[in-house]
């Protein structure tokens, strides 16, 4: 699956680099890409590989881990909870793990990293994983995963899973019979898991790509020091 509009690790680079320059190392505000009042409070001018110290890349609006303000020194650790509001986006990384979480999003963190799971109760959430077994949960799916990167979105009656690139196994929540191993090198098999089954009593349909980009990808890969496979 060819999917349009994919720009290099560099040029990535560069364009954000020109929309943060002048910035502080510890702090700067640019407009977002739909001109929310928002403005974006970002810890560095460019993505870089976030030091152990750090866990907040960026954020804007209303951010809360444990129901407390989000702010550029806030650490991000094992159990956490994690919300947005509707005027808020956040990215942040948790070890060798990175996700960009989209407005009206809570995420429960695992309390492992080994063998844990991400629990995506609203919202949507990009994330890029180190190689280590873990899972991703939705109401209404459950992503097992080890290396790879994947787009979770939760919807009134479904959940949209697209496996970006990367290996995993996908079931389910509602059906545990019902599961696709999907194998990924571009977006290429995105599912929709649903609530209640259609008509043939299936949980799990085909989709398509969207909501999500590579150059979020790219970003979040460079925080965590690897580099998009794609």
């Amino acid at each position: 699956m060819k999917v349009t509009g994919a720009v290099s690790r560099r040029e990535l680079l560069q364009m954000l680099a020109l929309a943060g320059a002048g910035c502080a190392l510890h702090g700067c505000a640019v407009t977002d890409s739909s001109a929310r009042k928002s403005a974006m409070i970002m810890a560095m001018p460019e993505p870089a590989e976030m030091p152990d110290y750090m866990s907040i890349y960026q954020y804007m609006g209303n951010a809360r881990i444990n129901d407390e303000p989000v702010t550029l020194e806030t650490r991000v650790r094992e159990g956490d909870v994690i919300e947005t509001a509707a005027d808020s986006e956040l990215v942040f990384v948790l070890k060798k793990d990175a996700f960009q979480l989209k407005p009206n999003t809570r995420i429960r963190l695992p309390a492992a990293m080994e063998g844990g799971a991400y629990a995506l109760e609203t919202g949507a959430a990009l994330g890029v994983f180190a190689s280590r077994r873990m899972e991703v949960r939705t109401p209404d799916a459950v992503i097992s995963i080890r290396g790879t990167a994947v787009y979770a979105e939760v919807l009134e009656d479904r959940s949209y899973i697209c496996t970006c690139y990367g290996e995993t196994l996908t079931t389910s929540a509602h059906d545990s019979g019902q599961s696709a191993r999907v194998k990924s090198r571009h977006h290429d098999a995105p599912k929709e898991f649903l609530r209640t089954p259609d008509s043939n009593g299936q949980f799990i349909l085909p989709s398509v790509y969207r909501n999500h980009e590579d150059k979020s990808l790219m970003m979040m890969e460079t925080l965590v020091g690897r580099q998009m496979p794609v």
